[in-house]
């Protein structure tokens, strides 16, 4: 019986299977990979476009207290002027309210925190700037919130840890997929390498061996 027909059609089967088979890894962990890298690069962008304009808009405290609250018509220009700043932003902040559940979707719930804190910072502020303008200064706010320090801000450095959780996490989904795009690259080498040494040429001389073996034993 001649065998060799049906050893060279399983050969080239088990190629064409680890071929495609290496084809759908790489499609899969592609697109997976894609979707959590779109999700994670669209948030810092929202991160960074909103901590920015909360920082911009922040008074750097540069004379004591009573000072400042003495002149509240600097105040309260101050205050019309940077509320319309944010304002400029406030669709970004709604995008980025949306956003945090995905990106916690995908790389797990301790990273809310770095969300949360950025959107109750620009909406403190944006109290704080609205009281200001009223003429009703809110201390806690201001201090809390609308005045920083010129070194060692507590929300500055607030703000500044959260993004760079998400920049961290970011940059680490970036080496696993490199690593699942080099391992996909190879299963392909390796399928290809399979379809060079099993494919129609080799199975024909294949046949034609099997083909005189029979003949030599007749």
């Amino acid at each position: 019986m001649d065998f060799s027909f049906d050893i060279g059609t399983f050969l080239a089967a088990v190629c064409a299977a680890g071929a495609g088979l290496a084809g759908f890894n790489s499609w899969k962990f592609e697109t997976l990979g894609r979707k959590r890298i779109d999700i994670a690069e669209k948030s810092i962008v929202l991160l960074a476009q909103t901590v920015e304009a909360i920082e911009s808009n922040r008074l750097i405290r540069m004379m004591p207290d009573d000072e400042m609250e003495s002149d509240p018509g600097f105040l309260k220009v101050f205050s019309e002027t940077a509320l319309a700043n944010l304002k400029t932003v406030k669709g970004t902040v709604e995008q980025l309210n949306e956003i945090r559940y995905l990106f916690c979707a995908h790389f797990g719930p301790d990273y809310m925190a770095s969300f949360v804190n950025v959107s109750v910072a620009y909406q403190m502020i944006t109290n704080a700037l609205q009281y200001n303008i009223q003429g009703e200064p809110n201390r806690a706010l201001n201090e809390a919130y609308l005045i920083k320090a010129a070194e060692n801000d507590p929300l500055t450095q607030s703000l500044s840890d959260g993004i760079d959780a998400i920049y961290l996490k970011t940059y680490e989904e970036l080496q696993v997929i490199g690593k699942n795009a080099l391992f996909d690259m190879r299963g392909g080498v390796f399928a290809m390498m399979g379809r060079l040494l099993f494919g129609t040429k080799p199975l024909k001389m294949m046949r034609k061996f099997g083909k005189k073996l029979k003949r030599h034993h007749a």
